[in-house]
């Protein structure tokens, strides 16, 4: 009990920095940003640029891989991309940018222990913390999927904090007690999130748990 009690602290407090990093993506005023790190870095500051048009990804960017040190995973993310590792009990975060600071889109990796986790308890508590600032997922609309050979499960859905309104599609799976979601996030200012949709399954393609 008290080991899931505690994964739920910890999944509510990814969920909301993940919406809050997004919220602010479009904001033309100052905001507190993380500079490009590699592990032992430190977080430094940045102007979000005044908002404007929003270059297409191109879904065949070539991806480089990142060895997380501590949390037991690899994934590749796209070239060029700025890695926001965070850690123990946060989400790491890679995160496209545009000159400026301002924020294109972002995918986020969060991992913590938990005993007889399930996808849809971790939709569950996705949707509990996000309810009321948007849609929720539906565990049994959820499409399955399949990452580093297991089943998930696949949803998406929207949020809005204040003025600021973002997608997100996101891939729950467990293995063994580590319950793991992996999510796309843009601002609605980037456009249709389908279009960013072929790069994340190639993102999602390329994971691999090391533990």
């Amino acid at each position: 009990m008290k080991t899931k009690v505690h994964w739920r602290l910890f999944f509510g407090l990814v969920v909301l920095g993940v919406l809050l990093g997004v919220a602010a993506c479009g904001r033309g005023e100052e905001s507190s940003d993380v500079t490009p790190t590699q592990e032992g870095s430190t977080p430094g500051s940045g102007v979000v640029g005044t908002p404007g048009p929003v270059p297409t990804l191109d879904p065949n960017i070539r991806l480089v891989r990142y060895d997380s040190p501590d949390k037991g995973y690899s994934i590749e993310y796209p070239e060029g991309w700025q890695v926001e590792a965070a850690g123990i009990g946060a989400p790491d975060i890679f995160v496209s940018r545009m000159e400026g600071s301002r924020k294109v889109a972002q995918v986020s990796v969060a991992c913590t222990k938990g005993v007889g986790l399930t996808p849809d308890d971790l939709i569950e508590d996705n949707n509990r913390i996000i309810g009321g600032l948007g849609s929720v997922i539906d565990p049994t609309l959820a499409s399955p999927v399949e990452v580093a050979g297991v089943t998930g499960k696949r949803g998406e859905y929207s949020t809005q904090v204040g003025a600021f309104a973002a997608e997100h599609v996101a891939v729950f799976f467990v293995v063994g007690e580590c319950g793991w979601r992996i999510g796309l996030s843009i601002p609605v200012s980037a456009g249709d999130i389908d279009q960013f949709l072929p790069l994340f399954d190639r993102i999602l393609a390329s994971f691999r748990p090391s533990g």
